[in-house]
């Protein structure tokens, strides 16, 4: 039988990767490249650090200096 559970970056629920416990916390850091968005996060059940992935595209002027 397949396995029915969508991956976990399509839910738009932080989970732990590890237990897949909810209960996470955000621990400030947030980096960025041409790939996406990530943010560390940290799980407070089972103490699992780890970067929650995004690939959400800026939307508006490619350049941020140009003039709106």
């Amino acid at each position: 039988m397949a396995d029915a559970s969508p991956p976990l970056k399509e839910m738009g629920v932080r989970l732990c990767p590890h237990c897949l416990s909810v209960d996470v916390v955000a621990l400030g850091r947030v980096t960025a490249d041409s790939t996406g968005v990530r943010s560390d996060y940290r799980c407070r059940r089972c103490s699992t650090h780890f970067l929650l992935l995004s690939d959400t595209r800026r939307i508006g002027a490619p350049n941020r200096t140009a003039a709106d």
